[in-house]
């Protein structure tokens, strides 16, 4: 519900390009650098995510991409979109905020269900800033991916909110550990990515 929120935010406004991130996210020291640069590569109808994470290897394409800030950082195109998770940091175009909120409303889908968003025309474009330059604390994210009401969700629920002491720590033990296993599975690959721009 926040992010759907923080885009009607946006969209009220005159700004072209904004940055959505939720309260568990680490930000570099150059964060507005990178926003700036972000800004003026960015398309209307795109999205660029500054964070992501997947339980499976996932390759960027060197194709198409575009060195940010001194060369050390760039747009990449996923090779596959499908693969692509989380929305802890990431920019909008005014077209892609329009799109999202079009076709997630009701609200049907977790806020990063990126490849089911662009398979119904949300938006046209997605890349990742590559090497990612933003981490996270090992907070339970705000997106929910338990079923409402389950006997996981309960627990879980009831752990974050009295925190008895052995059990939060073994939870938060484990959330590190996927964290660290999710964030780290990326590479650069030479082939053309199927979602980049077409030749």
């Amino acid at each position: 519900m926040s992010h759907r929120i923080a885009y009607r935010n946006f969209l009220e406004t005159e700004d072209k390009v904004a940055f959505f991130i939720e309260d568990d996210i680490i930000l570099p020291e150059n964060i507005h650098d990178l926003l700036n640069a972000i800004a003026k590569e960015i398309r209307d109808d795109e999205v660029v995510l500054l964070m992501y994470t997947s339980s499976s290897p996932v390759a960027f394409s060197k194709v198409d991409s575009r060195p940010l800030l001194d060369g050390s950082v760039g747009l990449h195109y996923p090779m596959d979109l499908k693969l692509m998770m989380c929305a802890g940091a990431y920019c909008l175009g005014k077209k892609a905020a329009e799109g999202l909120l079009r076709v997630n409303t009701p609200i049907r889908s977790t806020a990063d269900s990126w490849w089911e968003f662009h398979s119904k025309g949300a938006f046209a474009k997605l890349r990742v800033v590559y090497p990612a330059q933003v981490s996270a604390m090992n907070f339970k994210s705000s997106i929910d991916y338990m079923r409402h009401g389950s006997m996981k969700a309960i627990v879980a629920g009831w752990v974050d909110r009295f925190r008895p002491p052995l059990l939060h720590q073994a939870v938060a033990r484990r959330r590190l550990a996927t964290l660290k296993k999710l964030v780290g599975n990326y590479s650069l690959v030479e082939e053309r990515s199927p979602w980049g721009d077409t030749p």
